[in-house]
């Protein structure tokens, strides 16, 4: 994720075969997140998970750490 500023947010896309609109995701970083950061995950389309991460502090930028995410999806 690029340098966020103050209160903002970023998305980062991930191909999952087989994701579809209205299943379950989970997102998931391989290390610890930057404090003030907070994340969620879903499906926008087929075969596609978005991870947002969101800059909670609303008077200072973060550069978040560079990190590996792994996105879950559960299907019904």
């Amino acid at each position: 994720f690029p340098s966020m500023n103050a209160g903002t947010q970023s998305e980062l896309y991930i191909t999952v075969s087989g994701a579809i609109v209205g299943d379950s995701v989970m997102v998931t970083p391989s290390g610890a997140v930057t404090a003030g950061l907070s994340w969620n995950g879903y499906i926008p389309s087929g075969n596609i998970v978005t991870v947002r991460l969101t800059n909670n502090n609303l008077i200072t930028a973060i550069d978040p750490a560079t990190l590996p995410w792994r996105a879950t999806v559960f299907g019904y």
